[in-house]
């Protein structure tokens, strides 16, 4: 009887030890949750919502003369951060006015494309005001160079912010801006002047405050790219070929080092074999000396 009364204190006694372990380790896990491996850099970690609902929000992003406002109520500082890092890296954090409010009432928002995506969008146009409505009303007013432009923002938004969403495309075509169409491809993400030293791939002090926003949001993102390195047509082609994947090494290992996961980045580089400006002129070389972020 004795024994089996010490076996009944030893059974409690386990299930309560137990019991702390896995309390103790959830709330390890659940901390680990929250602050993330930003790196370096600090990144947040913004995680989705736990049911992905996509909602469209209320918000305004308008942009005009080289400068964007982004306005309205978001509810919490996860869903600021997820849109305001994603105009400043499009559109230069020093452009960028945020006039975000944060109100725990405010509707969630949560698109179906990646804020990413949407911004990526959004850089080619070159004069515009999009004013999300909470539910599925939107309104885009503004001007564009060209008719297909006008659609062809219009068609992208309607399928990728939400299901059934009634935009109201008041956008109006302005053939003074048809020179101002993006020419970038869809596939490259970003389009970066670093300028390296001649003949090296040590990423310049100045270039660093910039390669840290990009950093963040790639590590917010966690999405795979593919990191381009090219240069103008001085010099040999095979040392430039050589050149600029060094360059793009040097680039994948800083973001690594800023918090972005090495299994997202790979790199390569071009040399001068694509160029997307006239290597006759400073000008053209300076441009063609880039780094590009692709999908």
């Amino acid at each position: 009887m004795e024994d089996q009364d010490q076996e009944s204190r030893f059974g409690a006694v386990a299930g309560v030890v137990i019991a702390v372990v896995v309390a103790i380790a959830a709330t390890l896990f659940m901390a680990i949750g929250r602050n993330g491996s930003g790196g370096e850099g600090g990144a947040a970690v913004v995680a989705a919502p736990a049911d992905v609902e996509v909602a469209l929000g209320t918000i305004g992003i308008a942009f005009s003369d080289g400068k964007m406002v982004l306005e309205g109520r978001v509810p919490d500082e996860n869903t600021r951060r997820r849109v305001l890092t994603k105009a400043q890296l499009f559109f230069g954090a020093e452009n960028v006015t945020d006039q975000l409010e944060i109100a725990a009432d405010a509707p969630r928002l949560w698109w179906k494309a990646k804020p990413l995506d949407v911004f990526a969008r959004l850089r080619g146009v070159p004069v515009f005001n999009l004013v999300l409505s909470n539910g599925n009303e939107a309104t885009l007013e503004g001007r564009v160079g060209s008719e297909a432009a006008r659609s062809e923002i219009a068609a992208w938004l309607s399928a990728n912010l939400v299901d059934g969403l009634k935009l109201d495309n008041r956008l109006t075509v302005d053939s003074a801006l048809a020179g101002n169409a993006s020419t970038v491809a869809p596939s490259v993400l970003l389009n970066e002047t670093i300028e390296f030293a001649t003949g090296s791939a040590e990423i310049p002090e100045v270039s660093r405050p910039r390669l840290n926003l990009i950093a963040q949001v790639l590590a917010e993102d966690g999405r795979s790219v593919k990191v381009l390195g090219h240069t103008d047509n001085v010099g040999d082609a095979e040392s430039n070929r050589t050149l600029s994947k060094q360059r793009a090494e040097s680039v994948v290992t800083y973001l690594v080092a800023h918090g972005v996961d090495s299994g997202k980045l790979a790199a390569d580089g071009l040399g001068q074999d694509k160029p997307v400006a006239d290597n006759g002129t400073p000008e053209g070389r300076q441009r063609n000396r880039r780094i590009e972020f692709v999908e």
